[in-house]
This record gives C-alpha cells, structure tokens and sequence, in this order.
C-alpha cells in the first residue's frame, strides 16, 4: 500500500510491505517540492494491525498540518474517528 501527501510546498509518503520474514515494513519519506531534499524512516511492525494503527496516526497529522492525500497515492486513505 502506498499513500501520498502534498501540501503547498512539501511532500510525504508512506509505503507499507511486507519482508520475506512476516514483518511488516513502514517506509516515510518527507521532502520539499521546490528542491526535492528531505529525509527517510522506516519502522518494523510484527503485526498488521499496529502498523496500520500507525498509518492512521500518521494520516491525521499529516492532514491536521495541511497535506492532502494525491492521486498518485491511488489509495484513499481515511483514519477512523
């Protein structure tokens, strides 16, 4: 699952795999439109669920800052309430 943010002048990203072992891997990478530098995290989670809870915390600040999910991320993502 990949899911894609923009605001005015930054971009985020978040991708959700899985590795050959079962775990569950968040990659977040966070840049500036203008000139494309920023950074990268990823995180191991052992199960579905606590990485998806992570996922939605993710989304709600990304959206109480400003970011809205794009196109490019072709999954719509809402957190629940």
């Amino acid at each position: 699952m990949r899911l894609d943010f923009r605001s005015t002048k930054r971009g985020y990203t978040l991708e959700l795999s899985e590795d050959l072992f079962g775990f569950f891997i968040l990659h977040r990478r966070w840049y500036s439109l203008s000139s494309k530098r920023g950074g990268r995290k990823q995180q191991v989670f052992t199960e579905y669920q606590d990485a998806m809870h992570e996922i939605e915390q993710i989304v709600r600040v990304r959206s109480r800052h400003g970011y809205q999910q794009t196109i490019e991320g072709a999954q719509f993502f809402k957190p629940k309430n």
